[in-house]
Parts: C-alpha cells; sequence; structure tokens
C-alpha cells in the first residue's frame, strides 16, 4: 500500500511522516510546490492508495474538488480541524462537519476522519493514546484503523456522522492541551 500526505510540509505532515517512517513506510509527500523534499499534492494523489490530509482547514474543500479526479477509489484519511474564526469552537457547515462536506464532494473516494484529537508531538509517539476514526466504508476505517494501531494508537472506528464529535474532541484538545495546560503532549487515554 502506497501512503501519500498531502500537505507534508507541515508540523502535522512532518509528524505523520515521522512515525509512518519509523514503523516501515516510505510515503509519499506532497506540498503546493515540487521542491527537492516534495512533489505536488496532485502528483502523490495520482500515485498514492491511501492519502493523509494535513492542510490547512480554510483549504481542504477546494483542493478536493482540484484532485477529485486522482482521488477516485483510494482513501482520503481527513487530519483537519476546521475551526470558526473567533477560536470559539469547531465550524460547522449547515449542521455538517467539514468531513461530511469532503465525503459529498469525493462521493468515489473512502473519506475516513482522524488523527485529529491530538497534536503533533502525539502524532509522533502516542504511546497508546487512543484515537477515533469515523467513516462510513467499513473497509477503509478497518484499514485506516489496523495502519494506526501499527503506528502505536489505541483506535476505536465510529461512523461518519459521527466526525463533527471528533471536531469537538479536537477542539477539545486543542483548548486544554495548548490554550489552559500549555501541555502539547497532552494525550487520551480509554480504560
Amino acid at each position: 500500500m502506497k501512503i501519500g500526505i498531502l500537505g507534508a510540509s507541515g508540523q502535522v505532515g512532518t509528524a505523520l511522516k515521522e512515525n509512518l517512517t519509523a514503523n516501515g513506510y516510505t510515503p509519499l509527500l506532497g506540498s503546493r510546490k515540487a521542491t527537492a523534499d516534495y512533489q505536488t499534492n496532485a502528483a502523490v494523489a495520482k500515485d498514492a492508495d491511501l492519502l493523509i490530509l494535513t492542510v490547512p482547514g480554510q483549504t481542504v474543500l477546494d483542493l478536493a474538488k482540484q484532485l477529485k479526479a486522482d482521488l477516485k477509489g483510494k482513501i482520503l484519511v481527513d487530519v483537519t480541524n476546521a475551526i470558526t474564526s473567533d477560536f470559539s469552537g469547531p465550524k460547522t457547515f449547515a449542521g455538517k462537519s467539514q468531513t461530511q462536506l469532503l465525503q459529498e464532494t469525493l462521493p468515489d473516494t473512502a473519506v475516513v476522519k482522524g488523527f485529529n484529537q491530538t497534536g503533533s508531538a502525539n502524532m509522533i509517539k502516542p504511546e497508546g493514546s487512543v484515537q477515533f476514526f469515523a467513516g462510513d466504508d467499513q473497509a477503509a476505517v478497518k484499514q485506516v484503523t489496523d495502519l494506526a494501531k501499527q503506528m502505536g494508537f489505541a483506535p476505536q472506528a465510529l461512523s461518519l456522522q459521527d466526525s463533527p464529535l471528533l471536531d469537538s474532541l479536537g477542539f477539545l484538545w486543542i483548548k486544554a492541551a495548548i490554550q489552559l495546560n500549555k501541555q502539547p503532549n497532552l494525550k487520551f487515554y480509554l480504560k
């Protein structure tokens, strides 16, 4: 399985690359522009089977529209957190999550929400922390949760209709770890 990271040059993409590399993968790395270290996001979308979306939240839907043909029949893991401009909470779109809109935009792609409920340092060393994944294609969700387990997470599967809860949990992590406690290594566990 070829794994690609869209937006790999950012902090989250870099952390996921480090974890995947430590677990024996050689992820394809995408960015807006090709450089010595990165291909374009479009090139990675063409070549990878499973793609991890780590671009800024405001660019997600536009990028999905641009890459729609290349994402057909593939798995796309949405790591992004859509947050309101005043940073008061998760952003919704007519009552839907951005991930639900992403799935509507990409009907021939298996969209899975996940890896958004923790910080980049924890993505490198998850240490058995819980990570929820939401999607309607159960085979895709299983493939992503199996990968997450290999990466060191304790994955839990949900349906796509639960993706707004994952946005809220992502925002809770940001609020607790960054704004209140200033502890970017905060992790969630289930016992």
